[in-house]
């Protein structure tokens, strides 16, 4: 059978598969590799911006200058797989979903405290949903961004 190649991931092994009469017979589930998900190894957030389409690849280079410009000294990493930012303790970070940009405050309460400026959006306990077939509000993630840079600082410095 060809055709499957590197497409075609081996559900036990994980790894791209070349053995599919063999992993037929074994009863291997096979998957077709989803470019977002973890098994696509990505090192730094160009590389993971660099992975969906060219539509959302804009909107993701777009997030990404709202929080550099909100927070220029912050330290940019990949956690959970997803590009996100910390100083002392992580504030924010994001991700490209199907039908939405997932913007995450790393934080529980967040979402809950400020329901009324996020009520356009959808939301859910820990994830603001940015719809792909609407501009980014960047002005709403530069809010989100200082909102949570303050709320770490105060988290850091514990009560006084």
């Amino acid at each position: 059978m060809t055709g499957y190649g590197s497409s075609v991931v081996c559900e036990p092994r994980s790894i791209p598969c070349s053995l599919l009469p063999v992993c037929r017979i074994r009863r291997w589930r096979h998957r077709k590799m989803n470019p977002m998900r973890k098994d696509a190894k990505r090192r730094n957030v160009t590389d993971y911006i660099a992975v969906p389409p060219k539509e959302v690849q804009a909107k993701l280079r777009q997030n990404r200058a709202a929080i550099k410009e909100v927070a220029p000294n912050a330290t940019e990493f990949i956690s959970y797989g997803m590009p996100a930012y910390k100083y002392d303790q992580t504030f924010i970070g994001f991700a490209a979903m199907k039908n939405h940009i997932g913007l995450y405050p790393f934080t529980g309460s967040f979402v809950a405290a400020h329901q009324k400026e996020l009520g356009g959006y959808s939301t859910t306990k820990s994830a603001i949903h940015l719809p792909l077939d609407k501009p980014l509000p960047v002005s709403l993630i530069k809010k989100i961004v200082k909102l949570r840079i303050k709320g770490t600082k105060s988290e850091s410095t514990g009560p006084a």
